[in-house]
C-alpha cells in the first residue's frame, strides 16, 4: 500500500510500532519509486490515548486526505472449543478495535474529500475450521466500513478490502518450505493458481483511494 500511494504522488507517513521496520520500508519505498517522500512515525497503535493524540498533534491543519489501515494480525485464536473469553478479546483489540480506533482519531483531522481504507480478509465469508474469532473480527470490519460511509458521508469515503491469502512478512517465523507448500496448496483452489502477492493488496488500495465515487464497498483481492 505503501508503494501504490507513493507511485501516486503522495506523502506517505509510515505508522507502526516497530521503528527498525518502519525504516526498511521507507527505505524499500524510495529505492523503488523515484521521488519517494515518505515520514515514518513510531508508535503503538493498540494504545488509543497515544492514537489520537498522535493524530490530533501530526494532522492538526486537517490536511490528511487518506488513512490506509493494515495492522491487525491474527491473535492466535483457533477452535472454538478451546478459544478463551481473553483471547477473544484480545483478537479484537488487536484487529477491529486497532483499526477503529486509527479511523477514531483521524477523521476529524482529514480533508474533504478524502477517504479511509480498512483491512479484513477473505475468512470473513469463508471461514475455515478453527477461525471463528478471526473471521467475526473481519465481518465486524466490513460492517463497520459500511456504517462509516453512511456516518462519515459526504466529507469523507471509508471501504475496506478483504485479502485471500497472501505472501507477505506475517509469515516470516514459518520455514520456507512450509510457507511454498503452504502457498501452493492454496494457489490450486484459485482460478489465478497462484496466492497474492504485496503488489495485488497495493493495487486495489490504489483503486479505492482514487475512485472518488466508491464507498462502503468491500473488495476482494
Amino acid at each position: 500500500a505503501a508503494h501504490a500511494a507513493a507511485a501516486l504522488g503522495a506523502k506517505v507517513v509510515l505508522v507502526a510500532r516497530s521503528a527498525e521496520k518502519l525504516e526498511a520500508v521507507r527505505q524499500r519505498v524510495v529505492a523503488a519509486v523515484a521521488g519517494a517522500d515518505v515520514e515514518v512515525a513510531p508508535l503503538d497503535c493498540t494504545d488509543d490515548d497515544a492514537v489520537h493524540a498522535y493524530f490530533a498533534k501530526r494532522f492538526a491543519g486537517n490536511d490528511l486526505h487518506h488513512l490506509v489501515v493494515t495492522a491487525g494480525p491474527s491473535a492466535g485464536c483457533g477452535a472454538f472449543a478451546t478459544d478463551t473469553y481473553a483471547g477473544v478479546k484480545r483478537q479484537l483489540e488487536c484487529k477491529f478495535l486497532l483499526q477503529w480506533s486509527a479511523a477514531h482519531a483521524a477523521a476529524p483531522h482529514m480533508a474533504g474529500g478524502g477517504s479511509i481504507v480498512f483491512t479484513s480478509g477473505a475468512l470473513s465469508k469463508r471461514p475455515g475450521k478453527g477461525s471463528s474469532a478471526l473471521a467475526a473480527t473481519n465481518a465486524a470490519l466490513e460492517c463497520l466500513t459500511m456504517a462509516l460511509a453512511n456516518d462519515l458521508a459526504p466529507k469523507l469515503r471509508v471501504n475496506c478490502i478483504s485479502p485471500a491469502l497472501t505472501r507477505t512478512n506475517a509469515f516470516a517465523g514459518m520455514p520456507a518450505e512450509k510457507q511454498e507448500a503452504m502457498f501452493a496448496g492454496f494457489a490450486k483452489q484459485l482460478p489465478a493458481q497462484r496466492a497474492g502477492e504485496s503488489d495485488d493488496i497495493g493495487h486495489a488500495v490504489a483503486f479505492l483511494l482514487t475512485n472518488n465515487y466508491t464507498t462502503g464497498a468491500v473488495l476482494p483481492v
